[in-house]
Parts: structure tokens; sequence; C-alpha cells
């Protein structure tokens, strides 16, 4: 199923806004037949997940980034509904975000950031993405290169976290552990993207000549609920990441020294 969903003209969909809360910061959207919310943190935080997610079972990004500082008209502006024109003035991280007839971007300057250009939040939950950077990195261990590659012509990048024996080099299929981050890295701008969702996922990546790069989240089934980190460096992006998920813990000393394994 993966290469016929993936790889499926998407349909002619087009992004409006039904509803702007500004007590909350979250707009509710429509993307083709897929109804979405847009919610908007400090730190250069933006979440969209489907309407049909369980709250009991969302991610309670709130709790952990105060919206406090954006939750001001002062800070934000909604400009326009149609199209979709929401100024962030006085955010380090974010100078707007714009719809436009088949995307929705967002970003700092015209040729930063990033656009969502599809969104399927039904069965098979997906997401395609447009980033201007070719310098793509993170998602699945695997036994191949740092860079991500372009899978146009190859198999896409697979969650399927496994004990693999005698794997092989140069190959995309994931290992030990899969993190579902994805970090974009050009002059002046570093963008994290996490996708969450648990079940068995793969994402598509085509790199265009002009620079930019296209990418497709698919999952095999779950709830649409992606986080975006739109930083300038990727210090920045990676604390927005932690922001989100929690700071890891120290190691305990007692735990430092000498590992062997018994793999060989």
């Amino acid at each position: 199923w993966a290469n016929k969903v993936l790889r499926a003209p998407a349909e002619d969909a087009k992004f409006s806004l039904q509803n702007f809360d500004y007590a909350n910061l979250e707009a509710d959207c429509k993307f083709g037949n897929s109804e979405f919310n847009l919610r908007f943190f400090r730190e250069g935080v933006v979440q969209a997940c489907g309407t049909n997610s369980k709250p009991e079972n969302s991610f309670n990004l709130s709790s952990l980034v105060p919206t406090s500082s954006l939750s001001s008209a002062e800070n934000v502006q909604l400009i326009s509904s149609d199209p979709l024109y929401l100024s962030l003035g006085k955010n380090e991280n974010f100078g707007w975000a714009k719809s436009y007839e088949n995307g929705l971007s967002f970003g700092k300057e015209e040729n930063q950031g990033f656009i969502i250009k599809e969104i399927t939040t039904g069965e098979h939950p997906k997401m395609v993405i447009d980033v201007n950077s070719v310098f793509l990195y993170g998602l699945a261990m695997r036994a191949e290169t740092h860079l991500l590659k372009d899978t146009k012509n190859d198999k896409p990048y697979r969650f399927w976290t496994c004990d693999r024996y005698k794997w092989h080099n140069f190959t995309k299929s994931g290992m030990y552990g899969s993190s579902p981050i994805l970090i974009a890295h050009s002059k002046g701008q570093t963008i994290g993207f996490y996708w969450r969702n648990s079940s068995e996922t793969y994402v598509d990546i085509e790199k265009h000549e002009d620079g930019h790069s296209t990418v497709t989240f698919t999952s095999e089934f779950g709830d649409f609920d992606a986080f975006f980190f739109l930083g300038s460096t990727p210090a920045q992006v990676f604390k927005q990441i932690a922001c989100a998920t929690g700071f890891n813990h120290f190691t305990s000393y007692w735990s430092l020294g000498h590992q062997h394994c018994r793999y060989s």
C-alpha cells in the first residue's frame, strides 16, 4: 500500500480557514476534505492535528510550552481569513503564516520556511511539505549516510523498529530505533518536523534542482498529528523540540563506564 498511497497524485485540494480563536491561538482549517486544527505556541512551535484526534490521547503541548506570550492580539493579527494571512510580528521565529491556492506557508521571509501542500486526516494519515533545502537529516536509525537521499526512484525511508540481524550497508530500512523527526538545514534557517504517529510509517523525499525538497509522511493508520519547529540555527530547533517532548535527564554516574557488546 505504501507506494500507492505515497506517490498517488494529490487531489485538487484547496485550503480554507473555518475559524480562528484568539484566546487560545487555535485555527480550525480545512484542506480538501480533511479538517484539522492549527495551534501556535511560544518558542516557535506549531502543531497541526486532525479534528478526530481524541483529547485523552493527544500530546498536551500546552502544559509544557505556555502560550501566554502569543495569546494577545498585540502579538497576533489576523489580517485576512480568505486567503489566510496571519501576522506574528513580535515572534522571533515566525514572521507570518499565509495560505495560497494549494498550500499553507510558514516563515520569516519569502524564500524561507516551509509550505504544507497536502494533508489527509482519514485512513493512512498523510502530509506533504515543501521545504527550501536539500540538506535533510534525521528519521530512522539505518546503515546509510547521515544525509537523507532522494527516494523518487528508490524505496522510501521506513519506520519499523527491529533488531535486524546481518543488515546490509546503504539500505533505508530502520534498525534499532526510529525517531520521527526530520531536520532541514539551509543558510540562515533550520526547520524541524515531528510526525507523532507510532504506526508503520514511510517517508518519501524528492529533491529538486532549484534547491528545495518535497517530503511526504504517510502512516499505516492512526491520527494525524504533526509539529513544526522553525528556528534560525540547529541549536534553536533542538531547544524547541525539547520544549515539546521534554528534556532528557543526565545519565547516572554509576552507569558510565566500559560497555562490551556480545553481538559478534
